[in-house]
């Protein structure tokens, strides 16, 4: 079948330029960390992700694993990498790019491993020196070939009374759990899903410490439209943080209109929003979800 994730391993770097001088004598180091981005493609992953720092050193090892959902799309995926120095009382100094077209390097779903060599960039520093080892594999993983409700719909003409819901996956969530001691933190993120002018509720599974959760879980209600009078009926899902020992914290909403969706199946990106009402609002809220509704005639 055809590849729909990319498994990318940051594995060493060799010879990279000094960005950090020695004060009293000659030579130096560096503090280097790897920025990634997918572009192209059908890939989930909006925002750049990055590697660890490690610190005073021009031979990184990393050793580190990442894994992002791609299928083909109408443009041709690409493989942007980024190295930097970081500096904690300014922005990073630039150490190289590579970019590579992930089709062509990773032809078969077999893993392939290779040295880059880092080349400057327009506008940047030009002290670029040294090459970055990678492993990297596009590959068909079942565990992401989710696409609920495809059977045939027989009764399309028939007014609907059954709303189906999947939750797939959010992706870019904010932190709602800083860590204590560093930089960053994660989420435990929970969905509840309502439908206006009714008391249907359902509520995913929690997914702990992640910012990028994979539920692909599903929900079915008897759901028949109101009256031409009533309010257009629209679908709610809660993003919350879900806390052992206190109240959830708001992550964000998205909200589906269900009236353009009779007899129609939508599986689509939301992005998440504040709440208008004002009983849980929040300034951090970041990221989307993904969700495939289907509201149908079930003659059962």
């Amino acid at each position: 079948k055809a590849p729909n994730e990319l498994r990318l391993a940051l594995v060493q770097a060799r010879g990279l330029a000094i960005k950090d001088k020695n004060l009293l004598s000659k030579g130096g180091s560096s503090d280097p960390f790897a920025k990634f981005e997918v572009t192209g493609g059908d890939s989930t992953a909006k925002k750049p992700f990055k590697s660890q720092t490690k610190y005073k050193t021009l031979c990184p090892r990393w050793n580190e694993l990442f894994q992002v959902p791609l299928k083909k799309g109408e443009v041709q995926p690409r493989l942007e990498v980024l190295l930097y120095d970081e500096d904690e009382v300014s922005s990073p100094d630039f150490m190289g790019r590579i970019s590579i077209e992930i089709s062509e390097f990773c032809s078969t779903q077999k893993a392939r491993r290779e040295w880059f060599t880092l080349l400057p960039e327009e506008g940047k520093s030009e002290n670029v020196k040294g090459a970055v080892e990678l492993i990297a594999q596009w590959r068909y993983n079942p565990a992401l070939d989710f696409e609920p409700f495809l059977e045939p719909d027989e009764h399309a003409d028939a007014p609907p009374n059954e709303l189906r819901v999947a939750i797939v996956a959010a992706r870019d969530l904010a932190i709602k759990d800083k860590n204590l001691l560093s930089k960053g933190g994660s989420s435990d993120p929970r969905c509840t899903l309502t439908v206006s002018g009714t008391e249907l509720k359902a509520q995913s599974s929690t997914k702990q410490k992640t910012l990028e959760p994979r539920w692909c879980e599903v929900f079915s209600f008897e759901y028949t439209p109101g009256s031409d009078s009533e309010n257009p009926p629209v679908l709610d899902v809660l993003v919350e943080d879900i806390d052992a020992v206190s109240s959830a914290d708001f992550m964000g909403r998205a909200r589906v209109e269900l009236e353009p969706l009779k007899n129609q199946r939508l599986r689509k990106w939301f992005p998440l929003s504040a709440d208008s009402e004002g009983k849980k609002g929040s300034s951090n809220v970041t990221g989307d979800l993904e969700l495939v509704v289907q509201w149908r005639h079930n003659p059962s």
